[in-house]
């Protein structure tokens, strides 16, 4: 068939069959030729692709900052809350500490010191969250005096159920009779508080009987 005829056909819109001998890159086999048409093997299919499944992208969990410290004296523990900046513990909270310690037991000592500030390490790779931080302050009240005085609804958050309770409750936390009071800032603000604080100290029976 002429190349003309075959342009001609196509114009009308009529498919034309030509061998693959007739044309002059191509041997041995029958292709259809059509306007506007590409030439597909329809026996092909698209090849698959298995791509892996997304993992699940879990959020990371918040590292909470804070400085706590314990004062051990001989039958009283007294656990304060501080700003995570602190280097250590100010001296008017010593004082007040001492203070407490000489009116419950009518004797002044040096007391045991442990701090725990809160992340540990600087080191993101290293999981440090709330609950990370409230096991390790379960072990810090568990190596406290029989007694403690908790001072802060915060701190208390890390080592019992918080809510509902009040200041001036006695909690029963690892084995240790614990009481919750206000902030020690509380103390230093208000005139009336000092007052408040050896009330609930009194209501529990912890100033007296322990000579």
């Amino acid at each position: 068939m002429s190349d003309m005829r075959g342009e001609y056909l196509n114009e009308m819109g009529i498919e034309v069959w030509r061998l693959r001998s007739e044309l002059p890159s191509q041997q041995g086999s029958v292709e259809r030729l059509s306007s506007g048409q590409p030439n597909v093997d329809q026996s092909l299919e698209p090849a698959q692709v298995d791509h892996p499944p997304a993992k699940a992208v879990s959020p990371k969990a918040p590292v909470p900052k804070f400085l706590f410290c314990f004062l051990d004296y001989d039958s009283l523990s007294l656990l304060f809350s501080l700003p995570s900046n602190s280097i250590s513990l100010p001296a008017d909270y010593r004082v007040f500490a001492d203070d407490i310690n000489l009116a419950l037991f009518g004797k002044k000592i040096i007391p045991r010191t442990r701090d725990l500030r809160w992340p540990m390490v600087q080191a993101a790779h290293i999981q440090q969250t709330k609950e990370d931080a409230r096991e390790v302050m379960l072990q810090k009240v568990k190596q406290s005096r029989e007694r403690l005085i908790v001072f802060g609804v915060e701190v208390l958050t890390y080592i019992a159920e918080s809510r509902g309770q009040e200041i001036g409750q006695s909690l029963e936390i690892q084995g240790k009779n614990v009481l919750l009071v206000n902030d020690v800032q509380h103390y230093f603000d208000e005139a009336h508080a000092k007052k408040q604080l050896w009330q609930h100290l009194h209501l529990w029976g912890w100033d007296r009987g322990y000579e």
